[in-house]
């Protein structure tokens, strides 16, 4: 691993570990903003995916990082909801952030999931989200408009991130924070 890798890792480690407070920021779902459109290709894939393409269904959007501690536990959490609900109805889209795709295929090794996983080496898509820290999830309705955000992620939250998106999927009314 490079001195650069090793150095990155470490800056990140601890931005996020001193951000790990987990903040949300959440209008009435289908009120707040659509949410900037994702077309990046999968993971070792050619084709690319778009967040466009999921319309209809409610999606968590859930950029990670193979150096993001708290992702070994927000990953297969996700990925246990995901497969609880019908795939018409929900969808996580994950959007990994390492610079060499060996390194979120090794974490996917360890941490698998079914969902779809895209690639952004060059951090284009995070800025239109205003992520500055991983995890950072958004919550989307199925007409794309942002509903909650989720910044880090604590074991704590796994309750109430799994009611949202169940109430969401369901058709309830989902009190969302403002999203930047």
């Amino acid at each position: 691993m490079t001195l650069y890798r090793h150095m990155r890792t470490l800056v990140v480690f601890f931005g996020v570990s001193l951000l790990l407070g987990c903040g949300e920021s959440a209008v009435e779902c289908g009120q707040g903003r659509l949410a900037p459109d994702i077309d990046l290709p999968a993971l070792n894939r050619v084709e690319n995916q778009t967040l466009s393409a999921l319309r209809g269904k409610v999606v968590y959007v859930d950029f990670w990082g193979s150096w993001c501690l708290p992702c070994r536990e927000s990953l297969p959490f996700l990925n246990r909801i995901r497969n609880s609900l019908p795939r018409e109805d929900f969808e996580v889209l994950a959007v990994n952030l390492d610079r060499f795709v060996e390194d979120a295929n090794r974490f996917l090794t360890n941490y698998p999931v079914d969902y779809p996983v895209l690639a952004d080496p060059d951090h284009k898509t995070p800025a239109a989200y205003g992520v500055e820290v991983v995890p950072s999830s958004f919550l989307i309705d199925r007409r794309g408009h942002l509903c909650r955000s989720h910044i880090g992620f604590k074991p704590a939250q796994k309750g109430k991130i799994e009611r949202e998106i169940r109430a969401l999927v369901n058709g309830l009314k989902v009190h969302a924070t403002p999203v930047r």
